[in-house]
């Protein structure tokens, strides 16, 4: 998906489609009553006179409906918008009437929001991105590379020197000894991207050698972050090794895995709550709502097919204004996946809770 324009103000977006991963993801953005521009095909009809109308040919044209109903399976190319035409050429004398667009990837369209939610940012945000924010680190001897993994691969966004000096005495030291220095520089880098920024995973790629040494300075005193980093090999280190990651598939798959994992821990710890008894969750619609009212809901989690179907209530609505409100995060749970059938065991909605509610 790419972003032609996007302007909150006016509730307006503007979005290339490219494949069919961006229908899922508009279909989770698309609610009822918003205005989607996009050319279309409509048969022209021609009046005869005297009650007649014969059918013409089908023509190509640019309109906006006002959302209705929206009809998306996962795994087809083709999202359906059923609604009332809001703007159409004169000619076709179709205002008013009920229209279908039908959109298949490489398609841009025009959307004019009824509610531009954060949450439908995060999602048209993630849509673009593919993944959640990874920071990348490629540790090589000259230099370390630091990175954004993203859906077109990696975004280079700064460089560090290596300045490893070779000592005369080199041979008394060992080799942590050697790249101490270099690696507290790191080290100290990885800090201000933490610091700045929200990432979800840090990956280091390098060398076997370095990849090692690197874990061994980690040990010493940062086993948290060791515990949260995922390594990667490769040839070289550096600016080649970014090269070499971006030629290799295994990277795009991870990103997947990684925003998968992500979710599994979610719905696997619901559930160990509720081995536990723990007060603190919300479990099906009815809880979730009443503890969004009373802005209790820290984090909300919604099966994707749930989240399409109950888009069309009023009640989810104000359930995702009110978790908002009160600052809670809202994830949308993959119903392809085992965590996702997990999750609608439990009526495909649940929330963790930042105080336990009155029973």
């Amino acid at each position: 998906m790419k972003i032609k324009e996007l302007n909150i103000e006016e509730k307006t977006i503007e979005l290339l489609l490219e494949d069919r991963e961006d229908l899922y993801y508009l279909a989770l953005i698309l609610d009822k009553g918003d205005i989607v521009y996009s050319w279309t095909w409509r048969q022209i009809k021609i009046d005869k006179g005297a009650g007649k109308v014969e059918r013409g040919e089908r023509v190509k044209v640019y309109i906006g409906i006002q959302v209705e109903k929206i009809e998306f399976q996962k795994f087809t190319d083709r999202l359906r918008i059923l609604g009332k035409v809001v703007e159409a050429p004169e000619y076709l004398h179709i205002k008013g009437r009920y229209h279908t667009i039908s959109l298949h990837p490489i398609t841009e369209i025009k959307i004019i929001k009824r509610e531009l939610r954060q949450l439908y940012l995060k999602l048209i945000d993630e849509a673009v991105r593919r993944t959640y924010r990874n920071l990348l680190i490629c540790l090589g001897d000259q230099e370390a590379v630091f990175g954004v993994l993203s859906r077109g691969g990696i975004e280079i966004v700064s460089t560090l020197p290596s300045q490893i000096a070779r000592k005369a005495d080199s041979k008394k030291r060992s080799y942590m000894d050697e790249y101490r220095e270099y690696f507290s520089a790191v080290m100290s880098e990885i800090e201000k991207f933490l610091k700045r920024g929200h990432y979800d995973r840090v990956i280091l790629a390098a060398p076997r050698f370095l990849q090692e040494l690197f874990r061994n300075f980690l040990s010493e005193k940062y086993r948290r972050l060791l515990n949260l980093m995922i390594f990667l090999n490769v040839e070289e280190g550096g600016t080649a090794g970014i090269y070499e990651l971006v030629r290799r598939e295994e990277l795009s798959k991870l990103a997947k895995e990684l925003r998968l994992d992500y979710e599994k821990k979610l719905v696997e710890n619901i559930f160990t709550l509720l081995e536990r008894e723990n007060k603190r969750l919300a479990i099906g619609l009815k809880e979730v709502s009443q503890a969004a009212k009373l802005g209790a809901v820290q984090k909300l989690l919604v099966m994707d097919t749930r989240f399409i179907e109950l888009k069309e209530t009023e009640e989810l609505s104000e359930i995702l204004e009110d978790v908002e409100k009160s600052g809670g995060e809202i994830v949308i749970i993959s119903s392809e996946y085992e965590h996702g059938m997990k999750l609608k065991s439990l009526g495909g909605i649940a929330a963790f809770l930042y105080f336990p509610l009155a029973k």
